[in-house]
């Protein structure tokens, strides 16, 4: 998700973000491309100021509001988006879960060189680290900077 372990500005201040918009949203078949509409993205807030030794987050970023990215036409979904609950992050009474991902089993862990991995949710943790959830069924925290997992974008067709 970033280069360094902070969830600072949140999902639109993360490499996915910027990956997905800039960069595969101009590799999809140029069909597909003018039909997803741009979708107005909610996602909670990071931490500012983490305390390692007492592993709580002394400062809200973005004095504690979500942040709001209008005409993002590929997108993490969120924890309550896929998992019906939120997962400690904040932003989730923006959004409901998907009716897709009611069915447990479409929530389940990705590929990624033929092994399964779990997928970054643009879910802000807060209470514990600044990083950000991921799932394959259950929520984990992981570092914004740990490893590759996968990620699953989400678009809308209009």
């Amino acid at each position: 998700m970033a280069d360094t372990n902070t969830n600072a500005g949140g999902y639109p201040a993360t490499l996915v973000f910027d990956y997905l918009n800039n960069t595969l949203l101009g590799q999809l078949p140029s069909d597909l491309q003018s039909i997803i509409e741009p979708t107005r993205v909610i996602s909670g807030y990071g931490c500012a100021n983490f305390n390692y030794n007492w592993q709580v987050c002394n400062l809200d970023d973005n004095n504690g509001q979500n942040y709001i990215s209008n005409y993002q036409k590929l997108y993490l979904l969120s924890g309550i988006e896929v998992l019906g609950n939120d997962g400690y992050g904040y932003g989730a009474d923006t959004t409901s879960q998907l009716e897709y991902y009611q069915n447990e089993s479409n929530i389940e862990a990705k590929q990624y060189n033929n092994t399964e991995t779990y997928w970054w949710l643009r879910t802000a943790q807060t209470t514990t680290a600044p990083g950000f959830n991921t799932t394959n069924a259950i929520y984990l925290y992981r570092s914004a900077s740990t490893g590759q997992y996968g990620v699953s974008p989400a678009f809308r067709i209009g």
